[in-house]
């Protein structure tokens, strides 16, 4: 059975809170140096430290808040590595020269961001891959009642616009794979 705050006893809301402060701490903690740079740099001060206080009255504030905060960090901060690296300049440079300005500026970007990548999976290509990929990690709330994942979950999850029918065709290649939930 699913946590509804709607009509949870004050017990029932109390240990909904404490179980997502568990995994909100977990998350913090887990994060990696990369992640902490990135916080240190771009995160509103004291943004963690509100994140590991227990508050009894938040039952749906889980790691996923705090996912989407740090991810975005992240961003800014390879983006700013990036942009800052002498490497970018020299891009610049040829880029100008080149009849393709985007693609060759894009291409040494996507070669520069690969030598932060810590994680095991390459970051998925296409948008359909980014979606499936967003699934698995959903919790229980972000399903509607027929057991889809809502696109609202799949657009804040992916950062993609993404339609119902690019849900349907997701889901339905991890419901063959029978990575489903039940």
């Amino acid at each position: 059975m699913t946590f509804d705050p709607r009509t949870a006893t004050r017990a029932e809301f109390e240990a909904e809170a404490r179980r997502l402060h568990a995994r909100r701490v977990e998350y913090i903690d887990n994060l990696t140096d990369e992640e902490k740079k990135a916080c240190d740099r771009f995160m509103m001060p004291g943004y963690l430290e509100r994140a590991r206080e227990l508050r009894l009255n938040e039952a749906g504030y889980d790691a996923a808040h705090v996912r989407m905060q740090v991810d975005e960090c992240v961003r800014h901060w390879r983006t700013d590595q990036w942009q800052s690296s002498d490497e970018y300049m020299d891009t610049f440079r040829r880029a100008r020269e080149h009849k393709d300005f985007r693609a060759v500026m894009e291409a040494a970007r996507v070669e520069y961001y690969r030598r932060f990548e810590s994680r095991d999976a390459p970051e998925p290509a296409s948008v359909h891959d980014r979606i499936v990929a967003a699934i698995p990690p959903l919790e229980d709330r972000d399903y509607t009642r027929s057991g889809k994942p809502r696109v609202k979950a799949l657009r804040d999850a992916t950062g993609e616009k993404v339609t119902g029918r690019q849900r349907d065709a997701a889901w339905s290649e991890i419901a063959n794979r029978s990575d489903a939930r039940t």
